[in-house]
């Protein structure tokens, strides 16, 4: 069909306000969504046609049509082979804050091939065939494994009375009941790790998730979460003592997106020692790789949900960027080449400490890997660290504190967020029989970092009101 000829004009109060009671959202966020939608529709015409919307999925779009042509659908609601930002808007504000019910429905009425309310094994089969396609071919560079039979035991799972198709009723219960099984489709082996209850309806993505319209940041999350996912699956779990070589060790992938323009190199920094630490740190290989690599959002998109990194500001002054894993379990921050070599240095001292400690022991951070992207079309370059969260917990943190045990300029001000020592002032946290323990651990890290002449760190407190609700941020 023709295009509109509308040329892209600013969106007027009326209509945010509009926007603002139907969709539930913020006017920041409708900006921000529009914004996106503005970056997919290339040529400004108000509307994204199939060629536009496959360019925005990057790797997602080039390499497998199907994929591609599934969402395209599901996004143009009226079937006029256009996208407007209403159907945009709405289809997005389904993925990224919609009910579970909602993002399940949406997730079923996707993978309906026919459009007859029934997914049927083969529907199923092609589906999946189609996500390893994606995640297989497009810049990890193996082949499509065969899947029937793994996906045979998944159909039976969700098809209830045996009928030999899955209802949405099916599909709904199936999911809610173990949205883990349904998110194992991104994953090529079964694990245990990966059956333990998650709850779909909080699999909700942020105003600052990262998703296909920003490209340079889309891009490099797709390259960032493709290389773990290369550089875990390349490395068996090492419960070997590392040796000095292992400390110096570097493995280099090569990153492609095959007819895309989407390349890079991806470095992994002492890949044996950083298994093995997170093996102490209790961290299942394909639990990592579901949080970090580019599995989680062919996975959670079975479930209705657009989830991807985080990015959020820092008041660093280094201007380093923080992302979030979707599920808030890890932190990836990127780091100067000067950082990157004293961790390096550093290494063998770090692992040492927290091999002498128990696997709640050491209040250092918990590096769980080491590595650098080079993107081929820009030249850039990026390190960068993976961490676990010190804030992941099934409870809401209401305060957050940086301390350092100085007075000088410590204080957040009237802009709330992670608030510093002064702000701490009058308040007291009674650790119980635990003050020992977190004292002779406290003694230890700090005589750690001594050793290594270490001076500028902090301890970061999270405070949770049991009398006090969850709110909004």
């Amino acid at each position: 069909p023709k295009k509109p000829t509308r040329v892209r004009s600013r969106i007027s109060n009326e209509e945010l306000l509009k926007l603002q009671h139907r969709c539930n959202l913020s006017i920041k966020e409708i900006q921000q969504f529009n914004a996106q939608f503005e970056a997919l529709d290339v040529d400004g015409d108000g509307a994204i046609d199939q060629k536009e919307f496959t360019k925005g999925l990057g790797f997602f779009g080039v390499k497998d049509s199907l994929l591609s042509q599934l969402l395209f659908k599901a996004f143009d609601r009226t079937g006029a082979k256009l996208i407007t930002f209403d159907e945009f808007l709405t289809s997005i504000t389904i993925l990224t804050r919609g009910s579970a019910e909602d993002r399940l429905s949406f997730a079923f009425k996707l993978f309906d091939l026919d459009g007859d309310g029934f997914i049927t094994e083969g529907e199923f089969t092609i589906i999946v065939q189609s996500l390893y396609k994606v995640i297989d071919e497009s810049l990890i560079g193996t082949s499509v494994p065969r899947v029937e039979e793994f996906v045979a035991k998944v159909f039976q799972g969700f098809d209830l009375d045996g009928d030999g198709k899955i209802s949405f009723e099916d599909y709904r219960e199936g999911a809610m009941r173990n949205p883990r099984l349904l998110q194992a489709l991104g994953q090529h082996q079964e694990s245990d790790g990966m059956m333990k209850q998650l709850n779909v309806a909080d699999l909700q993505a942020s105003p600052n998730t990262v998703m296909f319209g920003n490209e340079e940041q889309w891009n490099f999350v797709l390259l960032l979460m493709t290389g773990i996912s290369r550089a875990v699956s390349g490395n068996e779990k090492s419960d070997r003592e590392p040796k000095g070589e292992d400390f110096n060790e570097r493995k280099i992938y090569e990153l492609s997106g095959g007819q895309s323009s989407l390349q890079g190199v991806f470095s992994d920094y002492a890949p044996s020692v950083f298994s093995n630490l997170r093996g102490h740190f209790g961290i299942q290989t394909q639990d990592y790789t579901l949080s970090l690599g580019i599995e989680q959002i062919v996975g959670n998109l079975m479930i209705g949900s657009l989830t991807s990194f985080t990015q959020f500001g820092s008041n660093s002054k280094s201007g380093a960027l923080f992302y979030f894993s979707y599920d808030m379990k890890y932190l990836v921050k990127t780091i100067s080449y000067e950082e990157k070599q004293f961790l390096v240095k550093i290494l063998p001292e770090y692992w040492l400490h927290v091999m002498r400690t128990s696997v709640e022991g050491t209040l250092l951070p918990k590096f769980c890997g080491l590595y650098k992207i080079s993107v081929v079309s820009s030249s850039t370059v990026y390190y960068f660290v993976v961490m676990e969260n010190v804030f992941n917990s099934p409870h809401f943190i209401h305060e957050k504190y940086d301390l350092k045990g100085s007075t000088v300029n410590r204080t957040s001000g009237s802009g709330g967020g992670v608030k510093k020592d002064l702000d701490f002032r009058g308040k007291k946290i009674h650790l119980g029989p635990a003050r020992h323990d977190f004292l002779h651990q406290i003694r230890m890290d700090v005589k750690f970092l001594e050793s290594l002449q270490i001076m500028d760190y902090s301890l970061l407190v999270g405070i949770h009101y049991t009398d006090k609700p969850p709110v909004s941020t």
